[in-house]
């Protein structure tokens, strides 16, 4: 099972937070912030329609049981505000074990307090700590909000993935992006 120790923190507008794994008890508060989220922008792959509670519990199941899985929530006391999920991509394979991937997601209003800065770090750390020497993700060319704080952060763009996405009747491209541990 992996395991990461709940973290509180201090935004940088003063808000106080709590990061942990989620547990059977926040299905509810995910679903409600999947959908919330999948409603404030387009950069996800969340839309906002509502997720079957029974996919969440299985998600959170998963988590809990995997070595190298983690699926991390920042809570305003029991309200969720930040999601990061991590995997490795096949754990045992020997060609690819060391490669992972994430995605991340903050509500709109807490955007600019640092949430994604913390669930970021966490995340890498647990990346090293299972033996990933590679983390990867996607993010859309027209979230320029998004290229930054991943650059920020020393993700690289490597590639793009061409109409990758079809939103309001629009192809968007996806940036492949990656960050290196030695």
């Amino acid at each position: 099972m992996s395991k990461i120790e709940a973290q509180t923190f201090q935004s940088r507008k003063g808000l106080r937070y709590l990061v942990r794994s989620f547990c059977m008890e926040d299905t509810e508060n995910l679903q409600n912030y999947f959908h919330q989220g999948g409603e404030e922008t387009t950069h996800t792959l969340l839309y906002g329609q509502t997720q079957p509670i029974s996919k969440l519990i299985d998600k959170i199941d998963l988590s809990q049981k995997s070595a190298s899985e983690v699926c991390l929530g920042a809570f305003e006391d029991r309200r969720i505000i930040g999601y990061v999920h991590f995997r490795l991509i096949s754990p045992t394979h020997p060609c690819i074990k060391h490669i992972g991937e994430f995605g991340i997601i903050t509500l709109k209003e807490f955007w600019g307090h640092g949430i994604g800065s913390n669930l970021i770090k966490i995340t890498e750390k647990h990346a090293r700590d299972v033996g990933a020497k590679r983390i990867e993700a996607k993010v859309r060319t027209s979230n320029e909000r998004g290229l930054n704080f991943y650059k920020k952060h020393g993700y690289q763009i490597e590639g793009i993935r061409k109409n990758a996405a079809l939103i309001n009747d629009q192809y968007e491209d996806e940036y492949y992006i990656a960050k290196i541990f030695c």
